[in-house]
């Protein structure tokens, strides 16, 4: 038996799904207040009690969502990952976010060839990427044309035209279709901000 979990923590809807014998076997979502880190330990025990399994049988590991997205959703979510997995030396794959949520359109408009994609930012921005279909993989399977641009979230349509959330599902799908793993950390669209330490 070949298991794995697919979690992401990305927007307020914290997602996660189990796959067994590349078939999705359980999943569960919950929305988390504004700035919460969502719970994973909360949503992910009772998916595997279901399917009878411990983090010890993963023995495929975890596939987590990096982003963009919550930032304390993401940090938690890569703390919380590298937590279950390492006890059991488990592997990681790490994909984009919003592969998934591409991969869900690609999936649902087999006709498009490509997509372009916005999400809210920090510091009343938005993100936005294009999309398409990756040659010789499922049909569903993305390729990111370029980095993620940051552009000015009013007044600019593109601000609002994200209705679509990405899934732990999707996430798992991408693993299963041999994505390769990103670095296991978040994807940080905005640069680091430090403050000089200040002496008395």
């Amino acid at each position: 038996m070949k298991a794995f979990l697919a979690v992401d923590t990305s927007t307020a809807m914290v997602s996660a799904a189990l796959f067994v014998d590349g078939n999705l076997r359980a999943a569960a979502a919950r929305e988390v207040p504004p700035r919460s880190s969502g719970s994973l330990l909360e949503l992910v025990p009772p998916l595997l009690d279901q399917a009878g399994l411990t983090f010890a049988d993963l023995e495929d590991g975890f596939a987590f969502g990096r982003g963009p997205g919550s930032y304390a959703g993401l940090r938690t979510c890569v703390a919380t990952i590298r937590g279950w997995a390492l006890p059991f030396q488990h592997p990681i794959w790490a994909i984009p976010s919003a592969l998934a949520v591409a991969a869900a359109y690609f999936d649902a408009h087999p006709e498009a060839a490509r997509c372009t994609l916005a999400g809210r930012a920090r510091r009343d921005t938005c993100w936005t990427a294009a999309f398409s279909r990756r040659p010789g993989t499922p049909a569903f399977v993305p390729v990111q044309e370029g980095s993620f641009a940051l552009c000015p979230a009013t007044p600019s349509p593109v601000a609002d035209s994200l209705h679509a959330t990405p899934s732990a599902e999707w996430i798992g799908r991408l693993r299963l279709a041999g994505l390769d793993s990103d670095a296991p950390l978040p994807i940080y669209l905005h640069p680091a901000v430090s403050t000089a330490p200040r002496y008395a």
